[in-house]
């Protein structure tokens, strides 16, 4: 955000495939974008980098997450951690330190709304 508590950007991104939802991390230097096939991209961010002409975002990490679509994502307040939910019913809970995740949650049904 600018000075002026606007909204600025920072950038754009290539994506291989659909964005369905995305999150920032507590400090805004980490993005993960949930995509249509499962995966996440994850970017990070150097600190102060910003533009005018809305240069090419880093390269983003892809992260094989779910067997389907990513439904949504969240920062846990503290930055280390993030959830993923997806189609295939299951909640997982990333490290955002090593790019891990474990399984907490695993059900037929979706989870579309993670906080």
């Amino acid at each position: 955000m600018s000075a002026a508590g606007r909204l600025s950007a920072l950038g754009h991104l290539e994506l291989p495939e659909y964005p369905v939802d995305a999150a920032w991390s507590a400090d805004g230097r980490s993005l993960v974008v949930g995509l249509a096939d499962g995966s996440i991209a994850l970017v990070q961010l150097a600190a102060g980098k910003s533009s005018p002409a809305l240069p090419a975002l880093p390269a983003p990490q892809m992260l094989q997450a779910h067997r389907e679509g990513v439904l949504a994502l969240a920062w846990q307040k503290a930055g280390r951690l993030w959830a993923s939910s997806g189609q295939d019913g299951r909640v997982l809970l990333w490290d955002a330190r090593v790019q891990e995740a474990r399984v907490v949650h695993e059900e037929r049904q979706w989870s579309e709304k993670l906080a």
